[in-house]
Protein backbone atom coordinates (compact mmCIF):
# COMPACT_ATOMS: atom_id res chain seq x y z
CA UNK A 1 0.00 0.00 0.00
CA UNK A 2 1.30 3.43 -0.75
CA UNK A 3 0.93 5.99 1.98
CA UNK A 4 2.68 8.76 0.22
CA UNK A 5 7.05 10.10 0.02
CA UNK A 6 6.71 10.00 4.61
CA UNK A 7 6.41 6.33 4.43
CA UNK A 8 10.08 5.70 2.32
CA UNK A 9 13.08 5.19 3.57
CA UNK A 10 12.96 6.22 6.91
CA UNK A 11 15.23 5.79 9.02
CA UNK A 12 13.88 5.93 12.80
CA UNK A 13 17.24 6.26 14.61
CA UNK A 14 17.67 9.85 15.31
CA UNK A 15 13.86 9.95 16.70
CA UNK A 16 14.72 7.34 18.96
CA UNK A 17 18.14 8.84 20.12
CA UNK A 18 15.91 12.06 20.49
CA UNK A 19 12.92 10.41 22.61
CA UNK A 20 15.55 8.57 25.23
CA UNK A 21 16.93 11.47 25.78
CA UNK A 22 14.14 13.40 26.91
CA UNK A 23 12.51 10.28 28.72
CA UNK A 24 12.40 10.37 32.70
CA UNK A 25 14.29 7.84 34.43
CA UNK A 26 10.57 5.58 34.48
CA UNK A 27 9.89 6.19 30.79
CA UNK A 28 9.04 4.04 28.08
CA UNK A 29 8.85 4.40 24.58
CA UNK A 30 6.47 2.21 22.71
CA UNK A 31 6.09 2.70 19.00
CA UNK A 32 4.57 1.01 16.31
CA UNK A 33 6.32 -0.83 13.76
CA UNK A 34 5.82 -2.57 10.67
CA UNK A 35 7.54 -6.17 10.32
CA UNK A 36 10.25 -4.61 8.14
CA UNK A 37 11.08 -2.37 10.63
CA UNK A 38 11.14 -4.51 13.69
CA UNK A 39 14.39 -5.97 13.29
CA UNK A 40 15.82 -2.41 13.70
CA UNK A 41 13.86 -1.70 16.79
CA UNK A 42 14.68 -4.50 18.48
CA UNK A 43 18.30 -4.12 17.94
CA UNK A 44 18.57 -0.81 18.67
CA UNK A 45 16.53 -0.86 22.08
CA UNK A 46 19.04 -3.84 22.42
CA UNK A 47 21.86 -1.81 22.47
CA UNK A 48 20.90 1.06 23.74
CA UNK A 49 17.66 1.11 26.64
CA UNK A 50 15.91 -2.29 28.03
CA UNK A 51 13.49 -3.75 25.65
CA UNK A 52 10.59 -5.43 27.13
CA UNK A 53 7.68 -7.11 24.68
CA UNK A 54 6.16 -6.87 22.10
CA UNK A 55 2.31 -5.97 21.94
CA UNK A 56 -0.14 -7.08 18.82
CA UNK A 57 -2.85 -5.17 17.94
CA UNK A 58 -5.51 -8.31 16.91
CA UNK A 59 -7.84 -6.19 14.34
CA UNK A 60 -11.17 -8.20 14.53
CA UNK A 61 -12.23 -6.76 10.94
CA UNK A 62 -9.36 -6.98 8.75
CA UNK A 63 -9.19 -6.25 5.36
CA UNK A 64 -10.27 -8.92 3.17
CA UNK A 65 -7.80 -10.58 0.66
CA UNK A 66 -9.72 -10.82 -2.66
CA UNK A 67 -6.51 -12.55 -4.86
CA UNK A 68 -6.80 -15.46 -2.34
CA UNK A 69 -2.78 -15.48 -1.91
CA UNK A 70 -1.71 -15.12 1.41
CA UNK A 71 -3.41 -14.16 4.37
CA UNK A 72 -5.47 -11.43 5.72
CA UNK A 73 -3.34 -8.87 7.59
CA UNK A 74 -5.49 -9.28 10.79
CA UNK A 75 -2.53 -8.02 13.61
CA UNK A 76 0.05 -5.06 14.13
CA UNK A 77 2.74 -4.47 16.28
CA UNK A 78 4.07 -2.38 18.76
CA UNK A 79 7.93 -2.30 20.46
CA UNK A 80 8.01 -1.78 24.24
CA UNK A 81 11.09 -0.32 25.67
CA UNK A 82 12.01 1.24 29.39
CA UNK A 83 15.03 4.00 29.59
CA UNK A 84 15.92 1.83 32.63
CA UNK A 85 14.72 -1.45 34.31
CA UNK A 86 11.58 -1.86 35.28
CA UNK A 87 10.81 -2.47 38.73
CA UNK A 88 7.33 -2.57 41.31
CA UNK A 89 8.04 1.08 41.69
CA UNK A 90 7.76 2.65 38.49
CA UNK A 91 4.80 4.86 39.12
CA UNK A 92 4.46 4.80 35.21
CA UNK A 93 3.63 1.53 34.72
CA UNK A 94 0.18 0.38 36.44
CA UNK A 95 -1.80 -2.85 36.16
CA UNK A 96 -5.07 -3.68 37.81
CA UNK A 97 -5.33 -7.07 37.47
CA UNK A 98 -4.28 -10.27 36.02
CA UNK A 99 -6.97 -9.62 33.06
CA UNK A 100 -5.40 -6.67 31.61
CA UNK A 101 -2.04 -7.97 31.79
CA UNK A 102 -1.40 -9.59 28.44
CA UNK A 103 0.14 -8.01 25.17
CA UNK A 104 -2.43 -8.59 23.15
CA UNK A 105 -5.69 -5.63 21.78
CA UNK A 106 -8.22 -6.36 20.17
CA UNK A 107 -10.18 -3.47 18.59
CA UNK A 108 -11.36 -3.08 14.86
CA UNK A 109 -9.70 -1.45 12.28
CA UNK A 110 -10.97 2.48 12.87
CA UNK A 111 -14.44 3.11 11.28
CA UNK A 112 -17.43 5.08 11.47
CA UNK A 113 -17.87 8.56 13.25
CA UNK A 114 -13.94 8.06 14.73
CA UNK A 115 -12.48 7.77 11.35
CA UNK A 116 -11.67 11.56 10.94
CA UNK A 117 -12.10 12.71 7.33
CA UNK A 118 -10.89 15.89 4.96
CA UNK A 119 -13.09 18.41 4.07
CA UNK A 120 -13.37 16.48 1.32
CA UNK A 121 -15.14 13.83 3.01
CA UNK A 122 -12.22 10.93 2.23
CA UNK A 123 -9.98 9.48 5.04
CA UNK A 124 -7.86 11.85 6.48
CA UNK A 125 -5.07 9.67 7.62
CA UNK A 126 -4.13 5.97 6.35
CA UNK A 127 -2.78 4.81 9.47
CA UNK A 128 -5.03 6.03 12.07
CA UNK A 129 -4.96 4.13 15.20
CA UNK A 130 -8.04 2.83 17.13
CA UNK A 131 -8.90 5.32 20.28
CA UNK A 132 -9.38 2.59 22.46
CA UNK A 133 -5.93 0.44 21.87
CA UNK A 134 -4.34 4.28 22.23
CA UNK A 135 -5.66 4.95 25.69
CA UNK A 136 -5.39 1.62 27.17
CA UNK A 137 -1.66 1.53 26.50
CA UNK A 138 -1.22 5.55 28.12
CA UNK A 139 -3.33 4.27 30.78
CA UNK A 140 -0.75 1.29 31.61
CA UNK A 141 2.44 3.35 30.87
CA UNK A 142 1.72 6.89 31.80
CA UNK A 143 0.37 7.90 35.58
CA UNK A 144 -2.42 10.61 36.00
CA UNK A 145 -0.90 14.02 35.27
CA UNK A 146 2.40 12.80 33.33
CA UNK A 147 3.34 13.89 30.08
CA UNK A 148 2.66 11.73 26.64
CA UNK A 149 4.42 12.27 23.78
CA UNK A 150 3.77 11.45 20.15
CA UNK A 151 6.65 12.62 17.86
CA UNK A 152 4.31 11.65 14.75
CA UNK A 153 1.14 12.52 16.08
CA UNK A 154 -0.98 12.35 12.61
CA UNK A 155 -4.31 13.52 12.86
CA UNK A 156 -4.08 13.22 16.93
CA UNK A 157 -5.50 10.54 18.50
CA UNK A 158 -2.78 10.37 20.73
CA UNK A 159 -3.46 13.59 22.00
CA UNK A 160 -6.87 13.18 22.68
CA UNK A 161 -6.20 9.85 24.42
CA UNK A 162 -4.17 11.53 26.70
CA UNK A 163 -6.65 14.55 27.20
CA UNK A 164 -9.46 12.74 27.69
CA UNK A 165 -7.45 10.54 30.68
CA UNK A 166 -6.01 13.90 32.16
CA UNK A 167 -2.45 13.39 30.90
CA UNK A 168 -0.63 16.17 29.39
CA UNK A 169 0.99 15.41 26.35
CA UNK A 170 3.33 17.08 23.28
CA UNK A 171 1.87 16.24 20.25
CA UNK A 172 4.50 17.46 16.69
CA UNK A 173 3.54 17.11 13.32
CA UNK A 174 4.68 18.19 10.46
CA UNK A 175 1.68 18.39 8.16
CA UNK A 176 -0.59 21.78 8.68
CA UNK A 177 -3.51 19.89 7.33
CA UNK A 178 -3.41 16.97 9.75
CA UNK A 179 -2.25 19.76 12.84
CA UNK A 180 -5.73 21.51 11.74
CA UNK A 181 -7.56 18.33 12.14
CA UNK A 182 -5.96 18.06 15.91
CA UNK A 183 -6.88 21.20 16.92
CA UNK A 184 -10.25 20.23 15.82
CA UNK A 185 -10.24 17.21 17.79
CA UNK A 186 -9.14 18.76 20.67
CA UNK A 187 -11.44 21.40 21.05
CA UNK A 188 -14.23 19.32 21.28
CA UNK A 189 -12.35 17.10 24.06
CA UNK A 190 -11.91 20.47 25.87
CA UNK A 191 -13.39 23.33 24.15
CA UNK A 192 -11.22 26.21 26.03
CA UNK A 193 -7.97 24.33 25.48
CA UNK A 194 -6.70 26.73 23.02
CA UNK A 195 -8.17 29.86 23.85
CA UNK A 196 -6.53 28.86 27.65
CA UNK A 197 -2.61 28.97 25.77
CA UNK A 198 -3.76 32.09 23.73
CA UNK A 199 -4.63 33.63 27.03
CA UNK A 200 -2.05 32.30 29.05
CA UNK A 201 0.56 33.65 26.48
CA UNK A 202 -0.62 37.13 26.52
CA UNK A 203 -0.18 36.92 30.61
CA UNK A 204 3.38 36.27 30.09
CA UNK A 205 3.65 38.72 27.28
CA UNK A 206 2.25 41.44 29.43
CA UNK A 207 4.88 40.18 32.24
Amino acid sequence: MDFGEWDYNYNPIPFLEESKRVLNRYGSIIVWTSEQLFGIYRDWFAKNMHPKQTLVWVKTNPLPQFRLTGYRQATELLFWALKNKNTKNNPNFIFQSQKEMTNVFCAPIVGGKERVKDKDGNTAHPTQKPLSITKEIIRRHCRETGIVLDPFCGVGTTCVAAKELNRNFIGIELNPEYCKTVEKRLSIVQPNLFMNNIESNKKEEVK
